[in-house]
């Protein structure tokens, strides 16, 4: 679907991760659903940051960079962003281009030991396939210092109305939706304690429930994108964010 036909601002198609590769005019997302997500991840970058405590000093690791959108808001000279798609760090690297970028697999990140006091990965977690799970936390644990503070932000997937009627996650893209307990518990196994959570007021849209020839003619729709967020925010599934500190060993 071509974003300059459907009415996609060129600043969501600068900025967004589905967009085509081989023609960044194009986009696979309805406009309206690309506003949404946008106003989303704006809303979760500010408010892990809000909750970081970033200084001067700080060196900093977003593990699932995407398109750049953090650094694009920190301008922080100590800043190194990762992510496994080179594409997304080719587009982080043309919007912030006073970033450092790099093409880096979470179960396998490129370095030291102790090396960040600040690291975020944002909706990243339901992304990753359940068996290298184990290995995304250690290499966190791995290169964050003693006292370092994680950032992490993940669906809430606790068994809410929309899970126990389908049985399955709420966004198709997923590979789990956490509840917040399992969250806490797999962190807390390499050496993260868990500071605070808190709810964020995204609004999601339950592509994983909507049939998917339904979904095109519904993501058109402003009223209809509208309702579906509605329905799953009532729902009890909602982006929560988690603020861990790595305990001194």
């Amino acid at each position: 679907m071509c974003g300059r036909c459907k009415g996609i601002e060129a600043s969501l198609l600068s900025n967004l991760y589905w967009v085509q590769e081989d023609c960044p005019e194009h986009a696979v997302v309805a406009p309206t659903i690309a506003r949404l997500s946008s106003r989303n991840a704006l809303r979760r970058n500010v408010a892990a940051i809000e909750r970081a405590g970033l200084t001067a000093d700080d060196r900093i690791l977003e593990i699932g960079c995407n398109a750049g959108v953090l650094q694009g808001i920190l301008r922080h000279p100590g800043f190194v962003g990762v992510d496994l798609r080179p594409d997304f760090v080719r587009r982080a690297r043309v919007i912030c281009p006073d970033g450092l970028f790099a093409v880096a697999d979470a179960t396998a990140l490129p370095f030291p030991d102790g090396t960040f006091s600040k690291l975020f990965s944002l909706d990243v977690m339901e992304h990753i396939p359940v068996h290298l799970l184990s290995s995304y936390a250690a290499e966190v644990a791995r290169v964050a210092a003693p006292g370092a503070r994680f950032l992490l932000s993940t669906p809430n997937g606790s068994l809410n109305i929309i899970k126990r009627a389908f049985g399955r996650v709420v966004e198709a893209a997923h590979e789990t939706e956490f509840a917040p307990e399992e969250v806490e518990a797999l962190w807390a196994s390499v050496g993260f304690a868990l500071e605070c959570s808190a709810k964020l007021d995204d609004d999601l849209f339950p592509s994983g429930l909507v049939w998917r020839g339904l979904q095109m003619v519904l993501s058109d729709s402003d009223a209809m994108v509208t309702a579906a967020t509605k329905v799953t925010k009532k729902a009890g599934y909602v982006n929560q964010l988690y603020v861990f500190t790595k305990v001194q060993r």
